[in-house]
């Protein structure tokens, strides 16, 4: 005969709620860095952060056959990469994926470790430059234009209509992009790493 106790029970259900706690913010937001809006307190969990790592899930189906899937990436804290503290989940239609492949319109939802909801992107289909919109709860708080050139990657950055800062990026097989204030002072830097044949299959 089997019996369960409350104590036990309660145990294990703390046990799990730990297990999916959200990592600590490794950057400070006090000072001219603390939340002064409700959009940007919703957001200070995932992005309070000096390091992130976003790392991209490709499906066999995608690898293999080419067939484009919705794309889905987790973001993890450097400082603790014991577990994710965001994810980016594309939801696009199916045929647009295919027959548009990168100029595809789409939505990306953000989420913390958790699950919940922070923010949300959408892109419109383009053709010759992009635009992507920032929002949370429907409302715009953000947009990135990406400016015609040949050869180079730039983007601007606006908060409402007011542009507060560019990224930019040599182009051709350079993997570097610099995020600069409208003052030309480096803020930071993205970097997109080539880690191995092995690594970028599996």
């Amino acid at each position: 005969e089997r019996s369960f106790s409350v104590k036990s029970v309660s145990s294990r259900k703390r046990n799990h709620e730990l297990k999916f706690k959200q990592p600590p913010t490794s950057q400070s937001i006090s000072g001219i860095l603390e939340p002064t809006s409700f959009e940007e307190g919703k957001v200070a969990a995932l992005l309070a952060r000096s390091n992130l790592l976003i790392t991209r899930d490709i499906e066999w189906a995608n690898l293999v056959l080419g067939f484009e899937q919705e794309n889905r990436y987790a973001v993890v804290d450097v400082c603790y990469p014991e577990a994710p503290v965001g994810f980016i989940r594309e939801q696009s239609n199916v045929i647009a994926r295919q027959l548009l492949r990168l100029r595809r319109p789409f939505v990306a939802l953000i989420t913390d470790g958790l699950g919940n909801e922070l923010f949300r992107i959408h892109r419109p289909f383009w053709w010759i430059t992009s635009s992507i919109y920032a929002e949370i709860n429907g409302k715009e708080i953000g947009v990135v234009h990406r400016r015609w050139h040949l050869w180079r990657r730039i983007y601007d950055l606006y908060l409402g209509d007011v542009q507060y800062a560019v990224v930019e990026n040599p182009g051709f097989w350079n993997w570097t992009f610099t995020l600069k204030d409208i003052d030309g002072n480096v803020l930071a830097e993205i970097d997109r790493d080539w880690r191995g044949f092995g690594f970028e299959v599996i």
